[in-house]
């Protein structure tokens, strides 16, 4: 894997692998920074941190930023961009070799980190970072689902495009040994990557570091409700990408009565796998956001946008 990068020379070109780098990178940058929990006067762990498209941003606010990639060349390059800044720790290490003491951290930060590594290696990750965040700390982390999104041609590509809810699965899997657990606090897709190109498939995740915390019953209840299987069974009931009562036609009805326009935007809450989210942006030109607290359904739903026709899936 280091070789591969090493053949990339410290540019933002070669951090996005895309020619559109330059239009993307700000844009980008700040809906991503924007997603983040407040990590005024934290201490911030940043995985990946590369040239330092991020490292600059957070340190500004942040009480101290270590910065690891395991390119030296990268490494260099952010250390001359941040001179300036005394509250930057630069390391060139390998994220799978490290270690820190536990509750190190306040936030862990990855932005395309975890698709270059083993199913092994992000579990066994994943259970380190749950280790080095402070009581109730907080992993953000950004990957390139289903397929790739640049531009760039390369002759060998050894990323690994996941299913969201892939990292879903291991982060449940990787604090099941913990006295707490990984919740899920958002879940979602990079909204510039649909504007600019129809692309719903960037995925970002920030979960939260719970410790002591109990599954009541209620919750329980929801797990089995939104579980896959389950709702794939209300999808036979009431049809494909609807699960609750009265389906399409229902919301046919609906939709009809909202007085809709091109260019309207509707926040769908309770979208469930994308249903009424689909069918308004198709027959009604609107913009519609999402949301949902089942994380499954909403990965369910990226999936099926990024298979829509582009005119639909820019609009949701």
């Amino acid at each position: 894997m280091k070789s591969y990068w090493q053949e990339y020379s410290p540019s933002i070109e070669s951090m996005m692998l895309s020619q559109d780098a330059t239009y993307l990178a700000e844009n980008e940058q700040n809906e991503i920074l924007s997603y983040l929990p407040n990590y005024s006067g934290k201490k911030v762990l940043e995985l990946g941190a590369g040239i330092g498209r991020f490292t600059s941003k957070l340190a500004t606010m942040a009480a101290h930023v270590t910065a690891v990639d395991f390119t030296q060349q990268y490494i260099d390059e952010n250390q001359k961009q941040n001179q300036h800044l005394s509250n930057i720790t630069f390391k060139c290490d390998d994220v799978t070799m490290l270690d820190f003491p536990a509750g190190s951290f306040d936030v862990v930060f990855s932005n395309w980190l975890f698709m270059y590594l083993s199913d092994e290696e992000v579990s066994t990750t994943f259970s380190k970072i749950y280790d080095w965040l402070t009581p109730g700390g907080y992993f953000f982390l950004r990957e390139s689902c289903y397929h790739k999104s640049g531009n760039v041609k390369y002759t060998e590509n050894p990323t690994l495009y996941r299913a969201p809810l892939d990292y879903l699965q291991m982060l449940r899997v990787s604090s099941r040994d913990k006295p707490g657990c990984y919740k899920i606090i958002r879940a979602k897709n990079i909204l510039v990557y649909i504007q600019h190109n129809g692309n719903p498939n960037q995925l970002c995740f920030l979960v939260q570091q719970m410790e002591n915390e109990e599954s009541t019953p209620l919750k329980q209840h929801l797990e089995s409700v939104f579980a896959i299987n389950s709702f794939t069974a209300l999808e036979r009931v009431f049809g494909y990408n609807w699960c609750s009562t009265g389906g399409e036609l229902s919301h046919r009805d609906f939709s009809a009565r909202l007085g809709l326009r091109p260019g309207q935007r509707v926040l769908d809450v309770g979208c469930g796998t994308g249903g009424a989210a689909t069918f308004m942006a198709r027959h009604y030109g609107v913009h519609v956001h999402g949301v949902d607290l089942s994380s499954d359904m909403i990965f369910k739903a990226i999936e099926r946008q990024g298979k829509l026709e582009s005119r639909v899936k820019r609009r949701k």
